[in-house]
């Protein structure tokens, strides 16, 4: 306890500037754990938390389980997630090794910000341009339908997942090449200056210097990748998708929703049924992903 008080009074102004961050996810992180009890019950709106009336035990996970359409919401989930990390992640880093190529300075950062502007914008904002933009009269398709070819549309389910795929891609790559942006630059020049005396050029020193060097970023964003994208998503999928594309769309966080706000009835213990196992698959992802890692020789988080 001395040891803390100690710690606490050496670096007090350190914990003061963490303060806000710890606060905002005891508030919004862990109290509302206390609501995973409703996964066990039949819940109505205004009952206790903490009472166990309506308790029904594991029935509300064999209503789950036994749904066809939560199974459908399951798949789509891991599969926009693998999408979203093979398409993401490499584009970051790519975008981040361009970045490190370029020697203008102005150039550069106009290519920083216009690149980065994209992440502060909501998905609201970013939905509607991409509804706008995918119309079957107007916007790209007008173009499309000149030259006789075929309609992208929101409405395909064929389509869907890549359109979604490259909203994300389109909105974030900028912002998620800076940590590998930071990353490279701490590369010693040392070692591409001696690769220039052997002959190497930019192709030879990005494979054999700047992505190995970068190796350890680009596991710990893809182990913490892994642990976050099947619960990610809710809000562009929302405001992306409608009934048309519910086979290729519909994730498990939009069929919580649809399942406790617009199906009706007793169904909220479900809904949170859903809600506790994707987040003890997101778990299990992680421990998986951090497992990997230190199998191939990586020190990542634990």
């Amino acid at each position: 306890m001395r040891r803390v008080l100690t710690s606490f009074k050496r670096d007090k102004w350190l914990y003061v500037m963490v303060a806000p961050a710890l606060l905002w996810f005891l508030i919004f992180c862990y109290t509302p754990m206390f609501g995973i009890g409703i996964a066990f019950r039949r819940y109505q709106p205004g009952m206790s938390f903490f009472s166990f009336d309506g308790f029904v035990g594991f029935k509300n996970f064999q209503n789950l389980f036994s749904d066809h359409f939560f199974w459908r919401a399951f798949q789509n989930s891991i599969i926009l997630a693998v999408m979203r990390i093979a398409v993401c992640l490499p584009a970051a880093v790519f975008m981040a090794i361009l970045l490190s190529e370029v020697k203008n300075k102005v150039f550069k950062s106009l290519v920083q910000t216009v690149t980065y502007i994209p992440h502060f914008l909501s998905w609201v904002v970013v939905s509607v341009f991409c509804i706008t933009f995918f119309n079957p009269e107007t916007g790209i398709n007008f173009l499309l339908k000149g030259r006789g070819l075929s309609p992208i549309t929101l409405t395909d389910n064929n389509l869907f997942r890549i359109i979604v795929v490259g909203a994300d891609m389109w909105k974030d790559m900028g912002f998620n090449s800076v940590l590998f942006l930071s990353a490279i630059l701490s590369i010693d020049p040392g070692l591409y200056e001696s690769a220039a005396i052997d002959g190497a050029g930019r192709g030879r020193c990005i494979f054999s210097i700047t992505l190995p060097c970068i190796r350890n970023t680009i596991l710990t964003v893809f182990v913490l990748w892994v642990g976050t994208i099947i619960g990610a998503g809710f809000d562009q999928i929302f405001n992306m998708y409608n009934p048309a594309v519910y086979a290729t769309g519909d994730i498990i966080d939009t069929y919580v929703y649809r399942t406790a706000f617009s199906m009706g009835g007793d169904n909220y213990g479900t809904a949170t049924a859903a809600g506790l196992f994707k987040s003890v698959i997101s778990l299990g992802l992680l421990l998986g992903a951090n497992a990997f890692s230190r199998r191939i020789g990586e020190e990542i988080i634990f």
